[in-house]
């Protein structure tokens, strides 16, 4: 019963029907630092938005029973947006994926990281001298210049909101 109740809850939101599942809006469940109650209703601040928690219902290890954790949590107010002009600047200031770091993609931003110290790492080699063979060499400005080109694309897509956080918010601008 409690498993085809959060089907519901879940089609509802797959077709934007969550006004039919929200209660109505009172001071425990509207954040007064962020929203406001007006008619029922929790308004939300510059900057504000309301996520659905849904609970976790998984098997235990050792039993087949499911956890008991059924409740939904219906804070309204309580998921602050990312700006993507900070996150665009971020990215174009610091191109090891800090814009991606800001927007909580972290899994972008860790590959990002990684190729661009790999990167610097493989620059220093170069200057002390060592002698790579050629296709070492070659691979390697092949390398720099996509990861130009993922610099330039990721700057882009956060410029014109292209991406969203990781939570798969749209950015604000």
């Amino acid at each position: 019963m409690k498993v085809t109740f959060l089907i519901i809850i879940k089609i509802s939101l797959l077709f934007n029907l969550t006004y039919l599942i929200q209660p109505l809006c009172d001071a425990s469940n509207c954040l007064s630092n962020y929203g406001e109650c007006i008619d029922d209703i929790c308004i939300c601040a510059a900057g504000y938005t309301t996520t659905i928690t849904f609970p976790n219902i998984t098997n235990t290890n050792n039993t087949n029973k499911q956890s008991t954790n059924t409740e939904i949590d219906f804070t309204y107010c309580n998921y602050a947006y990312k700006y993507k002009d900070y996150a665009a600047n971020i990215e174009g200031l610091m191109p090891f994926g800090a814009g991606h770091f800001y927007a909580a993609r972290y899994g972008h931003a860790i590959l990002k990281f990684i190729l661009f110290w790999f990167l610097s790492l493989c620059k220093v080699l170069f200057k002390k001298r060592i002698r790579l063979n050629s296709f070492i060499e070659n691979s390697y400005y092949i390398c720099i210049w996509i990861f130009a080109a993922i610099y330039l694309i990721d700057y882009f897509a956060f410029s014109f909101n292209y991406y969203t956080d990781g939570n798969g918010i749209s950015l604000l601008g």
